[in-house]
């Protein structure tokens, strides 16, 4: 998986990791996947496996694909514990840091310079209340070119915190490229929900809705993959509420992703990783609470998973890569998720920027997360 990730531009940015309403220090459900764009995959076609360049034959560019990120990246602001570190959780990160590859010069260029320099393809992964807002404070004034170099809009259920964002995402995106509707692919009671949001508007919203089961059969889908090197993209039932999907996405370049929305572990999602190239699995993962059993009884009235759970379901389908997001707000700036569990997976905050060339290396930050937020997990969770 690393080497697959070391040579790929893509990134994700997520956009809002907590659950059912904003907080202070974590907004609701939004990523971004950032990939390379028409140019960057017919340069790399003679580079993919035979067959793999068909999949990613290049599409017309956007006028508006010429995207560029601030060269600052988001920060994440504590103050250093006071009490004495927990030796266990200082071993881990001396462990992980040990055993983890060395972060050579190439990689660390590779993740300074963003994968939105000369990308023109963008996929939203679930559009929570304040999407739009995030991206401005991630991008600044390219904000518009992102919108504007969106393919695919992913929803996963009909809960607000995963959608109520969506239709300031269509309001920017029809008036910077009319004429070119953006793709939106969700549940059913979507098009309802959208169709009587955009008629309370003053100036038109454009769209074309597709359902969640049909996004593997349908040709827009399948044009819009195309369009940033994707293979196929295919779709699952969760086990949240009605009508709940994740999905998964194949790139040409060898690499893939599993996006779980909410929902319970289930053998569906599995499946989605299984049916992914080997060579590179990244599962992103609802880890709504911790592993007490007063919060394990929580997820499972709520239809949510724990974060050992979605570690399991990581591990069932051997993801290289398990990130795990959609915090509950009792949990304001770190979840507890344990000791041994930050080698195994990678924490989510917003405005955080993953680039796939630096996933081999990510690892290595979870013990010192655990480390920086010392103070509040010993507190249970509560701000300091």
């Amino acid at each position: 998986g690393g080497e697959t990730a070391r040579g790929s531009r893509a990134e994700l940015v997520f956009l809002g990791t907590g659950a059912s309403m904003p907080a202070k220090y974590r907004n609701v459900s939004g990523l971004l996947l950032l990939m390379e764009g028409a140019s960057h995959v017919a340069a790399d076609a003679a580079e993919m496996p035979q067959g793999a360049a068909a999949a990613a034959a290049p599409a017309a560019a956007s006028p508006c694909a010429a995207l560029a990120a601030p060269a600052h990246p988001a920060h994440l602001a504590h103050p250093a514990p006071s009490a004495p570190l927990p030796s266990a959780v200082c071993d881990a990160a001396a462990t992980a840091a040990a055993s983890a590859p060395p972060l050579t010069a190439e990689a660390a260029r590779a993740g300074a310079s963003s994968a939105v320099e000369g990308a023109s393809a963008g996929l939203l992964f679930d559009v929570g209340e304040g999407a739009l807002g995030a991206l401005r404070r991630r991008f600044g004034e390219e904000a518009a070119a992102v919108v504007c170099g969106l393919q695919l809009a992913w929803i996963s259920h009909m809960h607000a915190d995963h959608h109520l964002g969506l239709v300031h995402i269509l309001q920017l995106r029809s008036a910077l490229a009319p004429g070119r509707p953006l793709l939106v692919v969700g549940p059913l009671a979507l098009r309802s929900w959208l169709r009587e949001a955009a008629a309370t508007l003053e100036a038109a919203v454009e769209f074309r809705w597709v359902h969640c089961a049909a996004v593997s059969s349908d040709a827009a889908v399948s044009a819009a993959l195309r369009r940033c090197g994707g293979v196929w993209m295919r779709a699952a039932r969760a086990t949240h509420c009605s009508d709940a999907w994740a999905v998964a996405l194949q790139h040409a370049h060898g690499w893939g992703l599993v996006y779980s929305g909410d929902t319970r572990p289930c053998e569906a999602v599995t499946r989605l990783g299984n049916a992914l190239r080997s060579e590179c699995r990244i599962l992103v993962h609802e880890a709504t609470f911790d592993d007490s059993p007063e919060m394990q009884r929580e997820a499972l009235a709520k239809r949510h998973s724990t974060v050992s759970e979605a570690l399991q379901i990581g591990a069932s389908m051997s993801a290289w890569r398990v990130i795990l997001t959609h915090f509950s707000q009792r949990y304001p700036k770190i979840a507890d998720v344990g000791v041994a569990a930050v080698q195994d997976a990678l924490l989510a905050f917003d405005h955080m920027r993953m680039p796939f060339a630096l996933l081999p290396y990510l690892p290595q930050l979870s013990p010192a997360l655990e480390c920086l937020f010392a103070d509040e997990l010993r507190a249970g969770g509560e701000e300091a």
